[in-house]
């Protein structure tokens, strides 16, 4: 058995009514459900303009990041190719006058023996 199923409205105005056609040709005049289709017709052509709007401007940010990405990587290119004939200089000696220019570490006081058959001393 066929059990109806119930559409969304076509419109925010619509009447909420089941949009079930075998119910909507029983409980409606002809006229008002060509009014009812009409109405849905237009707010699909909405939605599909809507759809299409969004999908070209997604496509052209889409497009636009492209463009963007090929010039930070011709940018990026251009760098390189700069800085490549100054890669030859050791970054080594450039560190080492950083490391000097530390304190030196203080070395650790040495501690008194402690025998374990002793008492321990208490300093005064």
């Amino acid at each position: 058995m066929r059990t109806p199923t119930r559409a969304l409205p076509a419109s925010p105005t619509a009447d909420p009514a089941p949009r079930d056609a075998e119910a909507l040709f029983r409980s409606k005049p002809i006229a008002e459900i060509r009014s009812i289709e009409a109405s849905t017709r237009l707010d699909i052509d909405a939605k599909s303009e809507e759809l299409r709007q969004l999908v070209g401007r997604s496509y052209r940010d889409l497009i636009d990041s492209a463009d963007s990405i090929l010039l930070m990587r011709s940018s990026c290119d251009s760098i390189s190719s700069n800085l490549s004939p100054h890669r030859v200089l050791p970054l080594v000696p450039l560190l080492r006058p950083l490391t000097l220019a530390l304190p030196p570490r203080p070395r650790p006081r040495p501690r008194p023996h402690i025998c374990p058959c002793r008492p321990r001393q208490v300093p005064r």
